[in-house]
């Protein structure tokens, strides 16, 4: 996902040549050496995310295909979805923390006025 968003970023418009060691500098995933990246590519190539018109050892002219972008997007909007969620359900752990606070203060303080 690292490597298609990077090459999402830097391909906007069109072919653009990249450096494999520029996409190694700019990933997140510190796992990926030389010899993965180039496979991944291939795989990305394959399957329709993105173009390769030529590779010269370690640089790659790279156009993002439609199926990218639109893998990239969806990915996004899972994330913020993802996101959105995670509040709602902060918001709701602290309204029933709230509601059972004041459920318990309330039973005290009529439990204290009864006796």
């Amino acid at each position: 996902y690292e490597i298609l968003k990077y090459l999402s970023n830097e391909c906007d418009n069109g072919y653009k040549v990249i450096e494999v060691e520029d996409i190694l500098k700019e990933i997140k995933e510190k796992d990926i050496n030389l010899i993965l990246l180039k496979q991944i590519l291939r795989h990305l190539d394959k399957n329709g995310y993105i173009s390769i018109k030529y590779n010269d050892d370690n640089v790659y002219c790279i156009s993002m295909l439609p199926y990218g972008r639109q893998f990239i997007e969806s990915l996004k909007i899972e994330e913020k979805q993802s996101k959105d969620m995670k509040i709602t359900i902060r918001k709701l752990y602290f309204e029933i923390l709230l509601i059972a606070f004041l459920g318990a203060f309330l039973g005290t303080l009529i439990s204290e006025l009864i006796f």
